[in-house]
């Protein structure tokens, strides 16, 4: 696996394949790891991890919102935008990484 970590200013950022990885071949749950990374400051690219849940076809529209407004969705903007993201990824073109 690669680096999961690159240093904006103050935050890390895990990279959202990574995350998905660890959710999907390793099966650790997607509630744990966003805990964790709430813990110590760090976030991961969410737009990352819907490409990969994507590309994975393991993954309905329906069930990745779901996953994703369960574990990371705080507020109603956070929530839209996430339904935006997946929108977007799972309905047009998939932009390369």
């Amino acid at each position: 696996m690669t680096d999961m970590r690159m240093s904006t200013d103050d935050d890390l950022i895990m990279l959202g394949h990574d995350v998905f990885k660890l959710m999907d071949s390793c099966g650790l749950p997607l509630e744990i790891i966003t805990e964790q990374c709430r813990e110590k400051d760090m976030y991961f690219n969410v737009y990352e991890f819907i490409v990969s849940a994507y590309k994975s076809k393991n993954y309905s529209i329906d069930r990745l919102k779901v996953i994703l407004k369960e574990c990371v969705v705080k507020n109603e903007f956070q929530e839209k935008l996430i339904d935006r993201f997946v929108d977007h990824v799972y309905l047009k073109e998939v932009p390369a990484l």
